[in-house]
């Protein structure tokens, strides 16, 4: 059955416990809800209840907006993983895009303000550089998007450390084989975090450049409704808006005696 067939009141982006007690508590309610969450394994473990259908599958915004668009839900909850950025951004400007009210699930107990022996990180990116200068166990609670980061740090932490443990007991050829095994890693390493970074930026521009384009539209209508000529960002000097004027070019060359 099409999603748009059904009446849709509330769509939540799950995955996480808090997403299927919001579904429970939705059903129990006798709210159409539909419930996104990324994998089967997700559906698997997400309980049938009246009122609740899910859709599996990622999304990116622009898969976010059409879905939107055809539910016409009153409300989106984000209940994705906290850790889950990166969607939580799409999920939140699909809404900005589509005008349905956005709230986000903040869980009970988040770290409000870092322990004395505690490190956090803004991005992936950022702790596997920071990965790079210590040794040890990995703990890692990221989910499996990352996961090919994580292990490429450790697989390498393991290499070297054997390495550096047995490396008078290999023959030259030996030595050339595990240096040359190393520095691809090492490579491989770096190329991640550098297509990652890449990724990245090009998700930020994905996200803001509507934003931007419609602060710039509203600008320009306020800018006409005052009868302003300019517009400048008082922070930067760029600027923002300016109205369509007499082009005094020519004037200018005949002052200076130009052709």
């Amino acid at each position: 059955m099409a999603i748009s067939n059904l009446l849709t009141k509330t769509v939540i982006f799950g995955g996480t416990t808090e997403g299927r007690q919001l579904a429970e508590f939705c059903s129990q309610l006798q709210l159409e809800t539909l419930v996104c969450v990324a994998t089967e394994f997700g559906e698997t473990v997400a309980p049938e209840l009246p009122h609740v259908r899910y859709h599996v599958g990622k999304l990116d915004r622009n898969g976010m907006v059409d879905l939107l668009r055809e539910t016409q839900p009153h409300i989106v909850v984000d209940a994705t993983h906290p850790f889950a950025t990166v969607v939580t951004e799409n999920v939140s400007a699909a809404c900005v895009e589509t005008g349905v009210q956005y709230l986000r699930v903040q869980r009970q107990g988040e770290i409000t303000q870092a322990a004395e022996d505690l490190q956090i990180f803004p991005d992936i990116e950022s702790t596997v550089a920071w990965l790079n200068t210590t040794t040890g166990i990995i703990f890692a609670t990221t989910g499996a998007k990352e996961a090919e980061a994580l292990t490429m740090q450790t697989e390498l932490q393991n290499k070297y450390s054997d390495f550096q443990a047995n490396q008078n007991q290999y023959s030259d050829l030996i030595k050339q084989t595990k240096i040359k095994a190393l520095e691809d890693l090492q490579a491989r390493l770096q190329d991640y975090q550098q297509n990652a970074q890449k990724v990245i930026e090009e998700q930020r521009t994905s996200l803001f450049n509507p934003l931007i384009e419609k602060a710039r539209a509203a600008i320009a209508e306020v800018a006409k409704e005052h009868k302003y000529t300019y517009v400048f960002d008082a922070a930067g000097g760029m600027l923002l808006y300016s109205s369509e004027s007499e082009d005094i070019m020519e004037l200018v060359k005949k002052k200076l005696n130009l052709k």
